[in-house]
């Protein structure tokens, strides 16, 4: 019979499951989410840069230098327009008789926009990330597999959330909000 170390302390705590990615123009009151479609090994991490003021004699103190928070995934379904609405106005895509056109370079201002990470469990209760302002940090990549191969093209995504600062300081960068396991273990 095996021993183990604990217990489960919360079942509904366990995460199973991809999500779905969900980007918005940043600058809407109320921003109207839209879905990406099929993307796969999606990620969200957050980076913290520490800053160390070091006195000759105190011990040192450490402070957060700057703070922000990566989207990355590969996007299985990519169309033009929007890979376009991806990257914050960066590109111009036009429609002409069925057949989109994409073009780039040149321009120097990025806007932003909101991504949103929701996953969705068994239960119907969701798990929901949402970074409140990002641009587009990695270009443009798409690799073409052999005709015998059937993997799809997928063209991989990053956003760089950083804070939002007309938002309260301590709630500029993102939020979760817990549907699925929002009790609190036992102390």
């Amino acid at each position: 019979m095996a021993k183990f170390q604990t217990e489960i302390q919360n079942e509904d705590a366990i995460r199973l499951g991809s999500c779905k990615v969900e980007v918005a123009p940043y600058d809407e009151t109320t921003p109207e989410y839209v879905e990406i479609g099929a993307a796969r090994n999606v990620k969200l991490t957050e980076q913290i840069e520490i800053a160390t003021i070091a006195p000759d004699n105190t011990p040192p103190i450490r402070k957060v230098k700057a703070q922000t928070v990566v989207v990355s995934c590969e996007w299985m379904e990519p169309t033009l327009t929007g890979l376009a609405a991806l990257r914050g106005a960066l590109d111009t895509v036009t429609s002409a008789a069925g057949e989109d056109t994409f073009k780039t370079g040149g321009k120097t201002d990025i806007g932003y926009v909101s991504v949103r990470l929701t996953n969705t469990n068994a239960a119907g209760k969701t798990y929901q990330v949402t970074v409140y302002k990002a641009q587009v940090t990695k270009g443009l990549e798409q690799a073409f597999s052999s005709d015998a191969d059937l993997e799809a093209a997928v063209i991989p995504l990053e956003f760089t959330g950083v804070e939002d600062t007309t938002k309260p300081v301590g709630e500029q960068l993102f939020e979760i909000v817990d549907m699925q396991a929002p009790k609190t273990p036992a102390a």
